[in-house]
């Protein structure tokens, strides 16, 4: 399948590992040009070695995603370097976890920085790049978490809700500008964010899912593939569980 990638310039957020990492290395295969970017670019090695076989161009910005001025300075850069911007991945994303009660309050507002205005922070600074052309995309990504609500992540899922909600409203705002807005719901995923998860915790959380595993950062990279290229030119505002079915919502 053709995604007409070849002459777009993606930008992935939070592209040093994970998600991040796996949807850079899916555009690149699909012939995209892809930036990454990461508040830690000494995961960048790892991820440009993985896209060198692919021959496709990409190369790493360093971007605090929580603050705005980086974001804008970053996707400057990445304009400059590569005459414009076509794809904006939202992937960043960080997970404290926990009950309200006892959890630390530099906690939860870490989670809500990173998840929610972090997303928020690269869009801003995006839609300037992408109005310039009709049919740029925007993918979030947030959680399962945020549409059903998980009692051991209260703050990543009203974070995650937020970003849920943040996506549907700016899809009815961009939608005049020809700029399609989607967001992805993983479920749990086995991904360095997910590292405290055991064999036996696997197995038992493993049941859960009707497809009876837990899911790989492929799977959702997959799904972010479909929303950022041009066969999901009619798709917009809309949530997009990745999840092996743990919840039909």
């Amino acid at each position: 399948m053709d995604y007409g990638f070849k002459g777009r310039v993606a930008v992935v957020t939070g592209a040093a590992s994970g998600i991040g990492q796996e949807t850079a290395l899916v555009l690149a295969e699909e012939g995209a040009t892809v930036a990454l970017l990461d508040k830690n670019p000494a995961g960048f090695d790892k991820t440009l070695e993985r896209i060198r076989p692919t021959g496709a161009t990409a190369k790493g910005y360093a971007c605090d995603v929580t603050d705005l001025a980086s974001c804008t300075e970053a996707l400057a850069a990445v304009a400059r370097d590569f005459g414009g911007i076509n794809i904006l991945c939202n992937v960043a994303g960080v997970l404290k976890g926990g009950a309200l009660e006892g959890m630390l309050p530099a906690d939860w507002k870490l989670e809500i920085d990173v998840c929610l205005m972090g997303t928020i922070n690269m869009c801003s600074a995006a839609i300037p790049h992408l109005k310039k052309e009709k049919h740029n995309k925007i993918v979030n990504i947030a959680s399962d978490a945020g549409r059903i609500g998980e009692k051991t992540m209260v703050t990543y899922s009203a974070a995650k809700g937020g970003v849920i909600a943040f996506t549907k409203a700016l899809a009815k705002e961009m939608g005049r500008h020809w700029v399609n807005v989607n967001v992805i719901c993983p479920g749990t995923i086995r991904t360095p964010m997910t590292a405290f998860v055991t064999p036996e915790m696997e197995q038992q959380w493993a049941r859960l899912y009707p497809l009876r595993r837990l899911g790989e950062p492929r799977d959702v990279a997959n799904g972010i593939a479909f929303l950022a290229s041009r066969r999901a030119d009619w798709v917009t505002g809309q949530t997009l569980s990745v999840d092996g079915g743990f919840a039909m919502v």
